[in-house]
């Protein structure tokens, strides 16, 4: 999310926010996204949805829901065996979504690559996808559906079939992609028939604290296993440092992935003697934004048993070459920035306005000479917007 902005701070590497303590609850039955820079979170519930439809352009990803326990099989390749479709038909390997990539869902997984996009081709003349694949569903209540993706138009509206194994409860059903701007998925409840618009805008959050399958090498086989972890936002880079204490800022030398399981899950383990998780000791993972601000992540915590509760420390590192447009105020400085609650200016301020990340003003000033108290205001990220009698700025605060 790039953030336009008049800035007066000179800022040193590592020396811009301090390190917060924060925590994200999921109860297990929660998504929880979550946004670095204010440390706001949006949850859904994992039990209300089966698949996810991508709403990205050029892109056909159709994700399962993992977390909830829906298996997925390949039943024939053959669109005319769907009046005969029943389990005797389908593989007995289930299909998963990729641990790297948002585009590669379980529906995907088994194309070729273009023209193949696993459930359906790509028609060069039409730029259309047609169905090429059916599936068999497995829901969490050990039910199972058949299903199929009839296509999607150019203009970006799938369209989906699925019923009892015996043809009855049958039900087609419309998903256009341009009712969800902003979005990454719209979610569909296969047992309820119904379309969920429950995900966050896509410039809202970084960091997603969800179960998925993870693919863990057993001998020579490799065995899946549902695990609790984070995943990223496409766009995200992230890059992780061990056997360097967790303190240090240093961002050199790092090798960045795209991977939007990079950060995981095993950066914990559950310790038999203890019936607790231990965290990987001096492991930091640093999260790069699409403008190239970076942050620091350190785990301190988690708790499971039905808790879902992730502790971690955060701190902004480095801004990006276009997180900012500095306009050229240079004079006025407020410090100290991050502040507990009182903050100083280096001449008088006839003006301040403080707002919070949404837009909304909550603090007005007139007439400041010397320091500001601001302790009533809740932690968190601040546009100040100052006038003096030579120049408007605006800074970002942050109050601990």
């Amino acid at each position: 999310m790039k953030r336009v902005l008049i800035t007066s701070i000179l800022i040193s590497t590592g020396a811009f926010l301090n390190a917060q303590s924060d925590s994200v609850l999921t109860l297990d039955t929660n998504d929880v996204f979550y946004h670095l820079e204010d440390g706001s979170s949006n949850s859904i519930d994992n039990k209300s949805w089966d698949l996810a439809f991508t709403v990205q352009p050029v892109d056909a990803s159709i994700q399962v829901n993992e977390g909830k326990g829906l298996e997925l099989y390949l039943a024939s390749n053959n669109f005319s065996d769907w009046a005969t479709l029943d389990t005797s038909m389908m593989t007995w390997d289930k299909l998963y979504n990729s641990t790297d990539d948002w585009q590669e869902g379980a529906f995907n997984v088994v194309g070729s690559g273009h023209p193949d996009y696993g459930w359906g081709n790509y028609n060069m003349i039409t730029h259309a996808l047609s169905g090429t694949r059916l599936y068999i569903l497995k829901l969490a209540d050990g039910s199972y559906k058949k299903f199929k993706i009839e296509g999607m138009t150019v203009q970006g509206v799938y369209t989906i079939t699925h019923a009892n194994l015996d043809g009855s409860s049958e039900i087609t059903q419309d998903i256009d992609k341009a009712d969800y701007p902003g979005k990454n998925f719209v979610y569909y409840s296969v047992a309820s028939s119904s379309i969920n618009d429950i995900e966050p805008t896509n410039d809202t959050w970084e960091l997603l604290f969800t179960k998925y399958m993870a693919g863990i090498q057993t001998g020579p086989t490799l065995e899946y296993y549902p695990v609790s972890g984070i995943k990223v936002n496409a766009g995200i880079e992230i890059a992780q440092r061990e056997g360097i204490p967790s303190e240090s800022d240093d961002v050199s030398n790092l090798s960045w992935s795209t991977s939007i399981t990079k950060i995981g899950y095993d950066w914990k383990s559950f310790n038999r003697t203890t019936f607790q998780y231990d965290i990987q000791d001096s492991l930091a993972f640093f999260v790069k934004l699409t403008d190239g601000d970076i942050w620091k992540l350190v785990f301190t915590g988690y708790e499971g048993s039905g808790q879902g509760k992730y502790l971690f420390s955060k701190k902004f590192i480095q801004e990006g070459p276009n997180s900012v447009q500095d306009l050229g105020a240079k004079s006025l400085k407020m410090y100290p920035n991050p502040s507990n609650g009182f903050v100083q200016f280096t001449e008088a301020v006839s003006s301040l306005e403080l707002y919070n990340l949404g837009g909304q003003l909550v603090f007005s000033a007139e007439n400041v000479e010397g320091s500001l108290d601001l302790s009533m205001l809740s932690s968190g990220t601040y546009i100040a917007r100052i006038s003096t009698e030579t120049e408007t700025t605006s800074i970002r605060l942050i109050l601990d």
